[in-house]
């Protein structure tokens, strides 16, 4: 992990020196060595990140600077593409070649801005799921961008006042936006978009959608299963690129257990660009419904790996409104802090990159829409196979229902069903949130 952060006076005032010192202490816990302060014109460029990390890059041709955080995945493509180089050169060589539109070919995570001093502007993207953050706030001719929205409040002169409706979704837990933040005039660079800022404007646009027209078809189950471990095996290699060991989360369920034996398989190939792979796991107090060490422990022993247990951080409710004063964003979910000193102990061992299986369950158990997604597809095999999987498991009479209510659904156009959402969802968001000041729920 890195930080980065950029302070641009394009009216050429005087640098606010409190500002930067701001910005460089708000982001210098997220990089090993202290952040790097280079002014550029009327740009100043900070990056806080590991020894040997040459940034901020500038091109001396060009006047181009870059400051950018994450990794690349299609790094050996671009190379192909581009010519060789780090994953910094890659980023900053596509922008000189596809201008805004570079970021549409970068795999991976990533968040970067580049002052362009030529042009006389900024540009910035954040990767296509979001991944990595970057916030930024324009006004009178003065753009400030970084990886922590506490280091831009600490930056300005006059605390922003709070964002009333921001705050009204969150506690009525109806989340629409998706740029806004706690604080008026702070936005969060949304995922998939890139920001553009001359000094008179500062724009943003949408560089990419998820592809969802594509139907892959295949014969088999089986066929089915070896393209997704094929689709698996290539992202975990791209996402495993490093020097240091490979920390990887092992717990009891089967999304981190499955990356961690299929790393260890691929390492057996050498197809893995890591020297080693450590396990981690948490333990939770023994007999509770928390404690899957066992779980783990067998995981490790199958693919003869280590693991190193730690136990569970359970902090007061103190220390997560310190962590929200101190970040100016909302605290983290309780379950989102307990892994904290195991991700402590992995940087300790030496480890930069750590991969684990959030998301896996509800990326592959679905939506509960098979039986209108066979509808729309007319596919009469998926929708049997699907509903008799159903009737098995809850019955015949929720395979009945499920059928008849996904029917309905394909056949109403969509712009009634959007209707009926929104009705619904109106209505439901301003009763459950009966506690809200009138201006609030509005």
């Amino acid at each position: 992990m890195s930080g980065i952060a950029a302070y641009i006076a394009f009216d050429n005032r005087p640098v606010a020196e409190h500002a930067i010192a701001a910005l460089a202490g708000g982001i210098a816990h997220r990089g090993t060595h202290p952040p790097i302060i280079e002014k550029r014109g009327p740009a100043t460029l900070i990056h806080a990140g590991s020894a040997g990390c040459v940034q901020p890059m500038r091109d001396a041709a060009t006047g181009q600077t870059l400051i950018f955080d994450g990794y690349i995945a299609n790094q050996r493509q671009l190379q192909r593409d581009l010519g060789g180089g780090s994953d910094a050169e890659l980023v900053l060589a596509a922008y000189q070649k596809w201008g805004a539109d570079c970021p549409q070919y970068l795999g991976g995570e990533f968040a970067f801005v580049i002052w362009d001093a030529k042009r006389m502007q900024c540009f910035a993207a954040r990767d296509h799921h979001g991944l990595r953050p970057l916030f930024y706030h324009f006004a009178d001719g003065c753009l400030t961008l970084a990886s922590e929205l506490g280091a831009i409040i600490r930056s300005m002169e006059k605390r922003p006042a709070l964002n009333r409706g921001f705050l009204a979704e969150i506690a009525s837990a109806a989340h629409y936006s998706r740029a806004e933040t706690a604080y008026r005039g702070i936005h969060r660079l949304t995922a998939a978009h890139g920001l553009k800022c001359d000094g008179k404007t500062a724009r943003t646009r949408r560089y990419w959608t998820l592809p969802v027209e594509g139907t892959i078809r295949h014969k088999s189950d089986a066929d089915y299963a070896a393209h997704y471990l094929s689709v698996l095996s290539d992202c975990l290699r791209d996402a495993s690129r490093t020097d240091a060991p490979l920390a990887m989360d092992v717990s009891g369920g089967l999304d981190s257990s499955a990356l961690y034996a299929l790393a260890h398989h691929l390492t057996q190939k050498g197809a893995l660009h890591a020297p080693e792979i450590r396990g981690y796991t948490l333990a939770g107090k023994a007999g509770s419904a928390a404690d899957e060490v066992q779980f783990a422990r067998d995981t490790a022993a199958h693919v003869s790996g280590s693991l190193t247990e730690v136990a569970l951080f359970e902090p007061s409710l103190e220390w997560f409104a310190d962590q929200s004063r101190h970040s100016g964003d909302f605290a983290t979910y309780t379950n989102g802090a307990m892994s904290l000193d195991m991700e402590r102990a992995a940087v300790r061992d030496g480890c930069r990159v750590s991969i684990g299986g959030n998301g896996g369950d509800q990326w592959l158990d679905g939506t509960g829409l098979t039986a209108y997604q066979s509808y729309r597809a007319l596919d009469a095999g998926g929708l049997a196979a699907g509903l008799s999987a159903t009737a098995q498991q809850a019955g015949l009479g929720t395979a009945t229902s499920i059928a008849l209510r996904d029917f309905v659904r394909a056949a109403v156009p969509a712009s009634l069903r959007r209707a009926y959402r929104l009705r619904q969802g109106g209505a439901s968001a301003h009763g459950s949130a009966f506690w809200l000041a009138k201006d609030l729920r509005q």
